[in-house]
């Protein structure tokens, strides 16, 4: 006897990054900081740069970007929930 699922349909928003979306942007980044503590920092540094500032480095530099006014990105949400990061 196959068993049927109740299918519900998410609700998925996209968002500028913002100092109100910021402690969204860490719990998607994880406490390493995504790939090995980028915080997203690589297109936006030197190879030297990035490689010098990985981790914490990253991370308060991406979040004085986000508290200038700047939208470095997207946020993605499925359900209100952080999912996705472009």
């Amino acid at each position: 006897m196959a068993r049927q699922l109740k299918k519900s349909a998410l609700t998925l928003t996209i968002e500028p990054l913002n100092s109100d979306r910021w402690d969204d942007f860490e719990r998607l980044f994880g406490v390493r900081g995504a790939c090995g503590g980028c915080w997203c920092m690589y297109p936006r540094l030197s190879h030297q740069e990035f490689e010098a500032g990985k981790g914490e480095p990253h991370r308060r530099a991406m979040r004085q970007l986000v508290a200038s006014g700047r939208v470095p990105g997207l946020m993605g949400y499925a359900d209100d929930e952080p999912v996705a990061w472009c």
